[in-house]
């Protein structure tokens, strides 16, 4: 009789952890830095996801123009804070893919943003403007101050 009742318990636990995520044994590093450094201080705690950046087969499109109407800064409410730039414009066509590439810091303390679009050549498509929307992830940063540049053109300060 107890051999009903533990068989199933024990599949079940046994079909449970097997769907558990295996853990990391490695503790995630710790930020170094002073606030008071002049130094680059470490950058992003957790590597976030850049839903524009360059994919797989952008070597084989054309790259295009990407026309902005504005750009703002935006401030999460995490910790620590998480930033993100906001930009609205047009695409040349409905067929351009939006591509941003986030680079590292500066020693400056610049952070340069390129923003373009990919079209396949091969693609008939209206040519007609299309409208976009985009939040481009740009991490989080510990103490100093850090000024935006998208394709050149200063955004604004994170100062966190």
């Amino acid at each position: 009789m107890r051999l009903k009742i533990w068989f199933p318990l024990l599949i079940s636990l046994l079909l449970f952890a097997a769907c558990t995520p295996a853990v990391e044994d490695e503790p995630p590093a710790p930020m170094t830095g002073d606030p008071n450094a002049t130094t680059i201080p470490q950058r992003r705690e957790v590597p976030l996801l850049n839903p524009y950046a360059p994919g797989k087969g952008d070597e084989s499109m054309i790259r295009g123009e990407v026309y902005i109407d504005s750009m703002s800064i935006l401030v999460l409410e995490s910790f620590p804070a998480q930033y993100q730039l906001q930009i609205k414009g047009t695409l040349p066509t409905p067929c351009h893919q939006l591509r941003a590439i986030v680079d590292e810091p500066t020693i400056d303390s610049e952070i340069h943003v390129q923003v373009y679009s990919v079209v396949d050549p091969n693609m008939v498509c209206a040519q007609v403007l299309e409208p976009f929307e985009a939040k481009i992830p740009l991490g989080s940063y510990v103490g100093g101050s850090y000024t935006v540049f998208v394709d050149g053109e200063e955004v604004g300060e994170i100062t966190p």
